[in-house]
């Protein structure tokens, strides 16, 4: 049987990534928990709502009963609080927790712990305690994640913004990395990967890429794990000085939500970290592709929908440019095949239509092929009233809407489609 695995919040940058590295596996169940509906219900199989948020007294005490009541075998926490909270009460869990220990955790979630633990074994930012500094220098949240609440100061003005729990640190003007980190479950460093972040948004990195793990990254990776008990996935955040030496400016005891770069690399962060919370000892396949990647807002559209059959025209919908096929509405075909749906092939191709669907591996897909000959009506051939038409003719899509009444879709709906099956 499936082990189960519980993601909170599931709705977070990497609760999305988690469902992303376990999505085909065939060991573990993915359930979701988020406080709002959001894009997580669309991908999670499993998503429950309700969650208190994470800074709620009962966030642990609904995480705790949902363990319980759905027999969850490991909880992932997905955000930075997240893994505070639950690390608290990871005695009264009913499962095992994906992350560090509490020492570790507590450390990690406050900057200022985080440097003075580290001060000796890495180089870390100087911190002013009162207004005796040089302009700029950088204020930061002493909890918190990414640069959220994070702004430069230039002058004593700025110095006015400050707000109850921030920090004065000394300005770093350089090029700013993430390294991605793994663990074994006795706390030695087995995997290490630097990249470079090009672009932010609200805190997050939105456009990054892969670097060559030089000593200068590794030893900063030895020197954290030396100092702090770190087991599964972890990171850290540096920025070069104006020296060009790198400083620290956080580490995290959770999985980072661009960690896909190591992933296509061949080494899933999240598969690991469950092993090795399983006391496995583990091996990995440690590729070195250049990747980039970039993380745009998207789209995630649901249609209150519900059908039996799926009729489909060929040319100029499954058929692009009379030689290749769409791959969307391949996917959604083939997840209308998963769930048991009709698909009939509704099409006025001229040409050999077999040879065209063999050519293609599309020969046996189908529950039935109609072959239009002329300009009869498609409508005359849908006689099921649970059904949806794809066409990319407007035309076409018209005379069927009125003439069955039933939902018609051109190329574009298919992407709402392939979320409402």
């Amino acid at each position: 049987m499936k082990k189960k695995v519980l993601v909170v919040p599931s709705g977070t940058e990497i609760g999305l990534e988690v469902e992303r590295a376990l999505r085909y596996s065939e060991n573990y169940e993915l359930i979701g928990a988020n406080s709002i509906d959001d894009a997580s219900f669309f991908v999670f199989y499993k998503n429950k709502l309700g969650l208190p948020y994470v800074d709620k007294p009962e966030f642990s005490k609904f995480v705790i009963e949902l363990v319980d009541k759905l027999d969850v075998d490991f909880v992932i926490p997905a955000h930075d609080s997240a893994t505070l909270a639950l690390s608290s009460v990871r005695d009264q869990l009913g499962a095992t927790l994906i992350c560090s220990d509490t020492k570790a955790v507590e450390i990690a979630r406050s900057k200022l712990k985080t440097y003075e633990t580290l001060k000796d074994a890495v180089r870390v930012p100087k911190v002013f305690h009162k207004a005796d500094h040089l302009y700029p220098v950088f204020i930061k949240p002493d909890v918190g994640q990414g640069s959220r609440g994070a702004f430069i100061c230039h002058c004593p003005e700025d110095y006015k913004l400050i707000n109850s729990g921030d920090i004065v640190c000394e300005y770093l003007p350089g090029e700013e990395y993430t390294v991605d980190c793994l663990n074994d479950k006795h706390g030695n460093l087995i995997y290490a990967s630097p990249r470079i972040r090009l672009t932010m948004k609200n805190g997050i990195s939105v456009s990054t890429r892969n670097i060559e793990l030089t000593n200068e990254f590794k030893n900063f990776a030895l020197s954290i794990s030396q100092k702090i008990k770190l087991k599964g996935a972890w990171f850290f955040q540096v920025k070069r000085d104006v020296n060009n030496e790198l400083c620290l400016l956080e580490i995290s005891v959770r999985p980072a939500g661009s960690m896909a770069l190591s992933r296509m690399n061949g080494v899933n962060f999240i598969e690991e970290s469950l092993l090795i919370h399983q006391g496995v000892d583990v091996d990995l396949i440690q590729q070195n592709f250049q990747i980039i990647m970039h993380r745009p807002l998207n789209q995630y559209i649901k249609i209150n929908i519900d059908f039996n059959t799926l009729y489909v025209e060929f040319d100029g919908c499954l058929l692009l440019d009379n030689k290749k096929l769409n791959p969307e509405l391949i996917q959604l075909l083939v997840q209308a095949l998963n769930k048991g749906k009709e698909i009939i092939l509704l099409t006025r191709h001229r040409g050999d239509l077999a040879k065209a669907l063999h050519k293609l591996r599309l020969s046996n897909f189908f529950d039935r092929v109609v072959h239009l000959d002329g300009d009869e009506p498609k409508s005359n051939h849908i006689n099921k009233q649970c059904s949806i038409f794809i066409d990319d003719s407007f035309d076409e899509r018209y005379e069927v809407y009125k003439n069955k009444g039933i939902p018609v879709f051109s190329l574009d709906a298919v992407t709402g489609l392939l979320h409402s099956l």
